[in-house]
């Protein structure tokens, strides 16, 4: 690991949480290349988020730097201690009596995982008999054409085949591509995965479990174990759970890391699905009672806190999923859904694990929440709109008054909603092709835009331009986001396998390799609009009428108190401070 590294470590608190994180995690895998003799410019450090390690037996290893948190029967067939280092998880029975085992039936693997193991098994074979084509050294740099090996016509190669996994995903381990640390894992034993006798739906029920010693032990050894290895920790990227239980476990954890790692940046995520197959009045007012306690506590306890959903609203009724020009996804689907957010939060996140020029996670949390604004919201554009005909600078000037993204925030949008007044936002872009960025001649350019030729200036003329009010940062990259083989295929037929739209259909045997994107993370007054809607609703329920709530750690008063925080911290987005900026 370099000197030079500013490590992140990352906590995915839920199984929905988990599954955004999966996509995460693989998206970063299809970028890596393995070939000592490529010539590639490195573009992205990967040791900011995975950590170098070495088996019994002496092989390397590059697992997540990862704490991913979730119940009993989450994992199908994913083994908790996973499968790079050889542990002993057979039982010491020392009872001499008669014994009746209990064991739970092993899921089975759909074709993806199955491909996934012949293609490892096939890695060993060639290692264990010297190939020259396999390298032991870790080679991890930007790939650009990963999923175009040179293969024989009879030949299989892995990533080169499309997998239909809409049917065969039940959790997120069915499409996970990258291997964990045994350290990895937390498993609530306490709650089963969507279980009806005993759900893990509450607040209270998460909120609590750290008070029992074993899970609080277990996290904790887990925590330190990442972070004492690191040589210059940033801080955390956290992910939680904020619809069910996970909302008040991941409070209650997020506060620990405040208090432990007072000097670090805490980037968190509250992320939801945008469809529930329980739609109870019930469950309704559980969620918007989650959504209260968690947003309050995440965001007092974070550096930055991000509500995000591909639901456009969350709480009494669920709204319409958001629209994404050139995608079709489906809302019930978690597999779909999580690809959007995990590919919005990796374009997000990539400034932070640049090779060169690398952003600091503590002064983009901090210039986004100044002034007490620590909620933001989170916009993407995805893919980002290049054709042909239709260059960079041609998507913007197209937009005339509209905004270039769509709100991965709930209520994040409105027709009221200005650029000019935004109060501070992050803007990265990446993937846009050097013949993609501007058209050599324009008639009726604005002289401003005559004299700019790249992407990054294209970019920080029009923030200037769109958001004079907003302290606005931005990062531009050439790297395109990879959807390759397990990514769903979400993208229209006239996105080629580039990203690109094109005038004809791309065929039905050819997938989407990479494609463009941009993403805003932004503080704006949208904000305190929707703060204030979840106020107004939870107000409307008698809290003392959820006895699963008051029967744990919270009491009336506290959730009086915790009602009036959301309210203060609503006024914080008045339009009326714009002014301060000023």
């Amino acid at each position: 690991m370099g000197s030079t590294t500013r490590e992140i470590v990352t906590l995915q608190i839920g199984h929905y949480s988990n599954h955004i994180g999966t996509h995460w995690w693989n998206t970063q895998e299809s970028s890596f290349i393995y070939d000592p003799k490529a010539t590639d410019k490195k573009l992205i450090n990967h040791d900011v988020v995975f950590r170098e390690g070495q088996t019994l037996m002496g092989d390397v290893t590059f697992t997540p730097r990862l704490i991913a948190i979730d119940l009993k029967g989450s994992l199908n067939t994913l083994r908790k201690e996973g499968t790079l280092y050889e542990i002993n998880v057979e039982d010491d029975v020392k009872w001499q009596g008669d014994v009746t085992l209990h064991k739970t039936e092993t899921g089975r693997k759909n074709k993806f995982l199955e491909d996934l193991d012949k293609e490892e098994a096939r890695y060993a074979e060639a290692k264990a008999a010297g190939c020259d084509e396999i390298d032991e050294e870790k080679e991890i740099e930007t790939d650009t054409s990963s999923s175009q090996m040179d293969s024989s016509p009879d030949e299989e190669v892995f990533g080169r085949k499309l997998y239909d996994l809409d049917e065969s995903v039940s959790v997120w381990s069915d499409y996970l591509k990258v291997h964990f640390h045994p350290k990895s894992l937390c498993i609530v034993e306490e709650y089963q995965h969507e279980s009806d006798l005993n759900p893990f739906e509450v607040f209270t029920h998460g909120y609590d479990l750290l008070l029992d010693r074993k899970v609080d032990n277990e996290l904790e050894d887990q925590i330190h174990f990442f972070t004492e290895e690191c040589d210059r920790l940033q801080g955390f990227n956290v992910m939680v759970d904020t619809n069910d239980g996970f909302s008040g476990l991941g409070s209650k954890l997020i506060e620990r890391l405040s208090d432990d790692f007072d000097n670090k940046s805490i980037l968190t995520f509250g992320v939801s699905p945008a469809h529930f197959e329980k739609m109870t009045p019930q469950f309704d007012s559980y969620r918007v009672l989650n959504s209260l306690l968690s947003y309050s506590m995440l965001a007092e306890h974070s550096s930055l806190f991000v509500p995000s959903s591909c639901a456009m609203n969350l709480w009494r009724s669920v709204g319409s999923p958001v629209k994404l020009p050139n995608v079709t996804y489906k809302k019930n689907l978690s597999y779909h859904t999580s690809a959007i957010l995990g590919a919005a939060i990796d374009t997000m996140m990539l400034p932070f694990r640049l090779e060169a020029n690398s952003h600091s996670l503590c002064d983009v949390v901090d210039n986004i929440g100044n002034a007490g604004r620590k909620v933001a919201s989170l916009m993407s554009s995805f893919p980002y709109p290049l054709s042909v005909e239709n260059t960079f600078l041609d998507a913007l000037l197209a937009l005339e008054e509209r905004i270039p993204w769509t709100s991965l925030t709930p209520l994040g949008e409105s027709p009221d909603l200005q650029p000019d007044l935004t109060f501070a936002q992050q803007v990265v872009l990446r993937g846009i092709p050097d013949g993609l960025v501007r058209r050599k001649q324009y008639a009726n350019l604005p002289r401003m835009l005559g004299n700019c030729n790249t992407a990054t200036e294209i970019l920080r003329l029009y923030l200037a331009e769109s958001y004079p009010k907003t302290l606005n940062g931005l990062c531009v990259v050439n790297s395109p986001i990879k959807t390759v083989d397990p990514f769903p295929h979400i993208f229209s037929r006239k996105i080629t396998s580039t990203g690109v739209i094109a005038p004809e259909d791309r065929p039905e045997t050819l997938g989407v390799a990479s494609v463009a994107a941009m993403t805003s993370v932004q503080s704006n007054p949208a904000i305190g609009k929707m703060l204030g809607t979840l106020c107004e609703q939870a107000k409307r329920l008698d809290i003392k009428k959820f006895h699963n709530f008051t029967e744990g750690s919270l009491e009336t008063d506290d959730y009086c108190d915790i009602l009036e925080k959301v309210e203060t911290l609503q006024s914080k987005y008045s339009t009326d401070v714009m002014m301060d900026l000023i």
